[in-house]
């Protein structure tokens, strides 16, 4: 009998403690004015225990009883961590964020905060450029702005960015947005040659970049008028703080890459009994047995392991009048294509020096120089593009295993000797430099007159051997030498006054 009277109070002992390690929480999520706060997430912190806010702001959360932390958010107000202690009910205030709404964007008229533009902008800072190593700013900015839709008109290491911004704007015409580096309105590249588009943005340096904003509608575009149709994309390059030590910073980044996949072809055994097929339908002999056919994978001959390496250096800083930053970089890259690379220098100095309470003056310089060798289009010689059709049942090398430059199918050129014996080479050097003037006689009246000037030169030199389609019988080659000089020189006069607490113009 005693033993059939210990067993149930032991069972009893044990659900009781078991019942004992989980205590249930009520509460309520308010704003600071007490209006409750529906769909707000409530979070035990230290476990994977929540809830969410009903309608009226109230919640029912069974937790653990060691945890004491709740964990409330909600989209438009900060978060917040909440001490339960030993209460059963707790109500919960949140603040409102309005970081974002704060947020300075610039745009073509100076800087505005966000929350006071009526016009469609989209922004991205310095952050999205500093974490990965990009040969472009562009590539960076993919899939980070609504209504910006940014793909590569090739495969090529400074192939051009193609921005669409909000869709295509017309039919006949350009469709490529407005660039304003520094407030210098950037003018029109001739970076096509041999068919082939180049980046014309190539230059600038991605870590330079302080922010980036798209303005996307008439609003936000109108003061640069026609020439904003399909929208402006407005770079802000990084600058020194005032009061602040000297800050350095040093980086080196190195990566491999390779084609993510390769056409799926014929190999020569393959493409032979295809032919021999072919052969016996039109009741003709076919050529050779398929067993006794070489075979050769162009895709492989082509290819390699790309490489690339980027060195980047900076020191920025200031004094209560001076500030100051200093940039440069290296970057050198193989494409996966053989004879193919990329090489990058550029140096970017800026210094700004208050004058007194009301007067403001900088300039700053960056001088850049960019080499570039690719292949050409198909018309051209494509090498990439001819190993998709030309035959794979041929040898391709000689006996000293070098590409063969004989005529294989009865014409000059191959895949292979095509992209050995083909130079096609380009060099950018460009110098960009501003200078501004401010003055603000009044505490709510600013004048500004900045000049800007860039000075922009494409050197361009083709080589084209007599084993190439393009260069038969006694080779080809040719050079030219592209400038452009633009200068923009803009005065603005601001007035801004607010009153009220809450009322600006």
């Amino acid at each position: 009998m005693r033993k059939l009277f210990f067993l149930p109070t032991l069972l009893l002992v044990l659900s009781t403690s078991l019942f004992a390690q989980s205590r249930t929480v009520t509460g309520t999520v308010t704003d600071l004015r007490g209006t409750p706060l529906a769909g707000a997430s409530v979070l035990a912190k230290g476990a994977s225990i929540g809830t969410a806010t009903d309608s009226t702001g109230g919640f029912t959360l069974t937790i653990p009883a060691e945890l004491s932390i709740l964990v409330v958010q909600h989209i438009g107000y900060a978060s917040q961590e909440a001490r339960i202690g030993s209460q059963t009910h707790i109500t919960i205030c949140l603040e409102e964020q309005i970081t974002g709404l704060e947020e300075v964007v610039v745009v073509g008229f100076g800087e505005q905060s966000r929350k006071r533009l009526t016009g469609a902008v989209s922004s991205v800072s310095k952050e999205a450029f500093e974490s990965v190593s990009v040969p472009t700013f562009q590539r960076a900015l993919q899939g980070r702005m609504p209504g910006v839709v940014m793909t590569n008109a090739s495969g090529g290491l400074n192939a051009e960015s193609i921005i669409r911004i909000r869709g295509v704007g017309s039919i006949s015409a350009g469709n490529q947005p407005l660039f304003v580096v520094d407030g210098l309105i950037l003018a029109s590249r001739p970076d096509d040659y041999l068919g082939v588009s180049t980046n014309p943005l190539i230059w600038l340096n991605p870590n330079d970049i302080a922010s980036v904003n798209v303005l996307k509608d008439a609003a936000a575009t109108a003061i640069y008028g026609s020439r904003g149709a399909n929208g402006v994309i407005v770079v802000t390059t990084k600058s020194g703080q005032y009061n602040r030590r000297p800050r350095s910073s040093v980086s080196y980044y190195a990566g491999f890459s390779e084609i993510s996949k390769k056409h799926e072809l014929l190999n020569g055994r393959e493409f032979t009994e295809l032919r021999n097929e072919a052969a016996r339908n039109v009741g003709l002999t076919p050529d050779a047995p398929p067993a006794s056919e070489p075979s050769t994978d162009w895709q492989e001959l082509l290819l390699q392991k790309g490489f690339v390496q980027e060195a980047t250096a900076s020191t920025s800083g200031g004094t209560a009048s001076t500030r100051y930053y200093v940039g440069g970089a290296f970057r050198a890259e193989d494409g996966y294509l053989r004879t193919t690379r990329l090489q990058r220098y550029s140096l970017r100095a800026s210094i700004e020096q208050r004058i007194g309470d009301k007067v403001q003056a900088g300039i700053s310089i960056n001088p850049s120089r960019t080499l570039d060798n690719r292949t050409g289009n198909q018309w051209a010689g494509s090498a990439w593009g001819a190993a998709a059709w030309f035959r794979p049942n041929v040898e391709a090398l000689d006996a000293n295993g070098d590409c063969r430059r004989d005529p294989i199918l009865g014409f000059p050129g191959n895949p292979c000797v095509v992209l050995e014996d083909q130079d096609i080479e380009g060099v950018t050097s460009q110098v960009l430099a501003n200078a501004y003037l401010s003055w603000a006689p009044l505490a709510n009246l600013r004048f500004r007159t900045e000049v800007g000037a860039e000075s922009y030169q494409v050197q361009q030199s083709t080589r084209f051997g007599s084993a190439t389609w393009f260069g038969a019988p006694d080779g080809q080659a040719s050079f030219s030498n592209r400038q452009v000089f633009n200068y923009n020189w803009t005065s603005l006069a601001t007035w801004e006054r607010q009153w009220g607490g809450r009322h600006h113009l």
